[in-house]
């Protein structure tokens, strides 16, 4: 596990291709089959995530102590209550957080919370080659494809998102809601 003191070394550090190689060789460690899933969801009925997927949030703003310690009170409520499938990075209308700062938290965060199953880039929420690089920076799952969009994010197509986990050289996977896989394609 990576101590408190590890992860904000990393935080400054500037060195991010070797964060990524080292979240990568977790998110390897983890779920050796190379297969990275996503999730379909038609509106409201189809596998609604609510209490299991930890999301962390990056503003331009946070300090690295209030990233630091959003990674700290995870940890340690995923110690305690086992509750979270999966984490996520997101950005919330904040335009000024650059893809190496992204990429940064997301890594980090798959080395620090390695008592959670899955990484997830949420692909309808941040660029979509962003969302594919993030896949060599720890995440495993790419999200849910929400196919009514119901205005929030932006529209991505389950093809896309096959398409950008195959160019990665790795293998789609649909998942339901509790992230087990199903379909390979």
């Amino acid at each position: 596990m990576l101590t408190q003191d590890d992860a904000l070394a990393l935080f400054r550090s500037n060195d991010l291709v070797g964060i990524g190689f080292q979240a990568d060789a977790i998110r390897k460690q983890l779920h050796p089959e190379h297969v990275i899933s996503y999730a379909l969801s038609v509106g409201k009925s189809a596998g609604e995530e609510t209490g299991q997927v930890a999301t962390l949030e990056l503003t331009a703003q946070s300090t690295l102590d209030q990233r630091l310690n959003q990674l700290v009170e995870l940890r340690e409520q995923q110690e305690q209550t086992q509750r979270f499938l999966c984490f996520t990075v997101i950005t919330p209308g904040d335009g000024d957080v650059t893809a190496s700062e992204y990429m940064k938290m997301l890594a980090i965060s798959r080395l620090y919370l390695d008592n959670i199953a899955h990484a997830q880039a949420p692909v309808g929420a941040i660029d979509t080659k962003l969302a594919q690089v993030a896949i060599r920076f720890g995440a495993n799952d790419l999200g849910v494809v929400d196919l009514e969009n119901g205005g929030k994010g932006k529209t991505v197509s389950e093809e896309q998102v096959r398409g950008l986990i195959r160019d990665a050289g790795l293998v789609p996977k649909q998942r339901d809601s509790l992230f087990r896989t199903y379909f390979l394609y």
